[in-house]
């Protein structure tokens, strides 16, 4: 089994796998295998997942933009006039991670006097941890800790190496530990100077100078692709009132519970692989496929109040108006099932243009 690089962040895994492309190619070879390089934090939420398709006990990761609203929630409530909650969330939740991975809780802090601020943290910070627990979710970021504190290290596989990391924490540390003590090959990469073992900024310095190079001549010799796929309608991806996040008016805002379900993950899969015969096929040197990823915000939303002729299932009839109260029209692309790989707004247009159509046609009935 090949050996699979473990980097402090994603920075340097690209770094390492465009040195190792550029070594392959000066070597004269055509193709290879791809180098396995790859984030810790990469590395931990496959692990994770895999440890959690086994023990449906195990919480399930929150996305980022769900982390980033949940700190800010914590976080407004004290926020003076001039802060972005969302900042001092952020800086709260970057905090009580660092507390985490050195093996802290926030009982060690509170046991002492503490300023307004650290008052204001250690609150917050019981806040998130509460609502985290509520919801069955954990932080992806605290998962070096989590997979020793729930007992879900991996059986051993492909020997690992660690590069880039200048000072492991102790959770970092007490993973490594668990990991070997299941039969896993870990070892960790550090410069040498003058025959010790030493981290300075030269190994850094070099890094980034074939790095450079590379870009030089390379900077007009890349692409990128990418696929807008349909996601078919489910059940259990919806749209509800939040029960407890309100707005400025003070009205509950609208909660999204959604994933991407098996058949849009082997869309994506197989127009990958697809994507990358097609590169090779135009003579491309090297590939790099991004993660499928979870579903997100984006600046398309649809399916909110989908249109469909029963009434227990769909907001909206064939027409677009609701089911609930007749006459009343809904325009716009959330009455539209599934996006259909597309953007929404000619279909949205011509939906509203049809229901305006419709309501001309059958003005003295619907207005009675």
């Amino acid at each position: 089994m090949g050996v699979i690089l473990l980097t402090q962040n994603l920075r340097q895994s690209r770094i390492l796998r465009r040195l190792h492309d550029r070594a392959q190619i000066a070597a004269g070879r055509v193709v290879w295998p791809s180098a396995q390089v790859l984030p810790l934090d990469a590395w931990l939420a496959q692990q994770w997942r895999d440890a959690a398709a086994a023990n449906q006990d195990l919480r399930q990761p929150l996305p980022a933009v769900a982390l980033h609203w949940l700190w800010r929630r914590q976080a407004a409530p004290d926020a003076p006039g001039l802060q972005d909650p969302a900042e001092l969330g952020a800086r709260a939740r970057t905090s009580w991670l660092r507390l985490r991975a050195y093996g802290g809780d926030l009982d060690d802090i509170t046991r002492f006097p503490l300023t307004r601020d650290q008052q204001a943290f250690a609150a917050w910070a019981r806040g998130a941890e509460q609502e985290l627990r509520e919801r069955g979710a954990c932080d992806p970021s605290d998962l070096a800790r989590l997979l020793v504190e729930a007992d879900a290290v991996p059986a051993a596989g492909s020997p690992l190496m660690l590069a880039g990391f200048r000072r492991l924490t102790p959770s970092q540390s007490a993973l490594l530990a668990a990991l070997r003590a299941k039969g896993w090959s870990v070892t960790q990469s550090r410069p040498v100077v003058n025959g010790h073992a030493a981290w300075s900024h030269a190994g850094t310095a070099l890094m980034m100078k074939a790095w450079k190079a590379f870009v030089k001549e390379n900077a007009d010799r890349w692409n990128q692709a990418y696929l807008q796929k349909t996601t078919l309608p489910y059940e259990d991806n919806y749209l509800d009132l939040d029960p407890t996040e309100k707005d400025p008016l003070g009205f509950p805002v609208c909660r999204i519970t959604a994933e991407f379900k098996d058949n849009e993950r082997k869309v994506a899969a197989f127009i990958q692989d697809k994507m990358i015969e097609w590169f090779t096929a135009a003579g491309a040197v090297a590939t790099e496929k991004a993660s499928i990823g979870t579903m997100g915000p984006t600046t398309h939303a649809y399916g909110g109040t989908r249109m469909g002729n029963n009434p227990d299932t769909n907001v909206a009839d064939r027409w677009g108006f609701s089911h609930e109260a007749p006459n009343l029209g809904i325009l716009g692309a959330s009455v539209m099932g599934t996006s259909g790989a597309h953007n929404p707004t000619l279909t949205a247009q011509a939906l509203a243009w049809r229901t305006a159509e419709y309501l001309e046609r059958n003005w003295k009935r619907i207005a009675s």
